[in-house]
């Protein structure tokens, strides 16, 4: 069945996820083009919605990873060459939810690009694995670096570093 999710500007990026939990919640959040990014889901395979949770304005990137125990991972930047990247996480599957927000990575010399995020489903909230990367420019070479930050404990706190494979010798992860 096909549905319309009604927004004031035109959508340009959409994710969607789903979590593992009875009833399975289904998600979907979305840029528009002014920068807001939303978010609703439904508890009937997507037959009817829930209404659009207001998450930011003025961001891009809008990437989305469903967790387990209610939680849900929303991932962005500020800008088209941002100083940081972000992440907004919920819980209760956006019903009457908690949210924290953490700027999760910024670096004075890099301008990220792009971001995608991935989260545990099996896993409870407390001690929830997520991993958000990210494409970085680093603006003294130009050069282009894949980023990551990590979660441990669902979202309380996050690190974050080069990708792994960037430090060591292509060799040993040629496939």
């Amino acid at each position: 069945k096909r549905q319309r999710i009604d927004t004031t500007t035109t959508a340009v990026r959409v994710a969607l996820d789903r979590n593992t939990e009875n009833p399975e919640h289904l998600f979907v959040v979305w840029t528009e083009a002014d920068g807001d990014i939303r978010a609703m889901s439904s508890t009937n395979a997507g037959t009817t919605w829930g209404n659009a949770s207001y998450v930011t304005n003025g961001r891009r990137g809008g990437s989305f990873a469903a967790g387990g125990d209610g939680y849900g991972y929303i991932a962005y930047l500020d800008a088209e060459e941002s100083t940081y990247v972000r992440v907004g996480r919920f819980d209760s599957n956006l019903v009457s939810p908690h949210w924290e927000f953490h700027t999760v990575d910024s670096v004075p010399d890099h301008r990220f690009r792009e971001v995608a995020i991935a989260a545990d489903r099996t896993a409870p909230g407390g001690s929830q694995v997520a991993i958000a990367l990210a494409t970085s420019r680093v603006t003294s070479t130009n050069n282009i670096y894949p980023r990551y930050a990590w979660t441990l404990n669902g979202g309380v706190s996050w690190s974050s570093s080069f990708w792994p494979v960037t430090d060591q010798p292509r060799a040993t992860w040629d496939v």
